[in-house]
């Protein structure tokens, strides 16, 4: 079992969550009861800096997808 103890690898494991439920919400399946578009999309807002229309939701997942590979280097 992996176990993430830092701040960063605890940031990456949040980003890459978030990422798959936007993939999840584009489709039309909510992960969790919780889970909307609007807060999925802050919480992207959150990690790129930039804010999302409810319609750009492909956008937020290539920019989380970017920001994965900065993480990774």
């Amino acid at each position: 079992m992996t176990s993430f103890t830092t701040p960063t690898q605890i940031d990456y494991f949040r980003l890459v969550t978030l990422r798959s439920g936007l993939k999840l919400l584009k489709v039309g399946i909510t992960p969790h009861r919780g889970w909307t578009v609007t807060k999925a999309l802050k919480w992207a807002s959150d990690y790129t800096g930039r804010r999302y229309k409810r319609t750009e939701i492909d956008t937020a997942i290539s920019d989380l997808t970017k920001k994965q590979e900065e993480m990774l280097k």
